[in-house]
């Protein structure tokens, strides 16, 4: 059991190494920057990554729900949908 929890240690120490002195090919810049104005009424609901999409949830004062979907390679809007619930 001991040897087990000294092996265990040991993978978990080089992984951390590894990972710290890794070289990533991040870029510094930023690609682009989106900037959209909402209404203060709008709440932000929830944000959801998929693929090369990003769906950013809001509310509205009424209660109306909508995901604006955003292109991850560009960060143009490629869409919207509307939705409310029935009560």
């Amino acid at each position: 059991m001991g040897v087990m929890i000294i092996a265990g240690l040991i993978i978990v120490i080089v992984t951390i190494f590894q990972r710290l002195t890794s070289k990533t090919n991040f870029s510094s810049e930023v690609p682009y920057s989106l900037t959209e104005e909402m209404p203060k009424s709008f709440k932000l609901k929830d944000v959801v990554i998929g693929g090369d999409k990003i769906g950013v949830q809001f509310q509205d004062d009424k209660g109306e729900n909508f995901i604006i979907f955003y292109n991850v390679d560009d960060g143009k809007q490629i869409g919207r949908l509307t939705f409310s619930f029935s009560k």
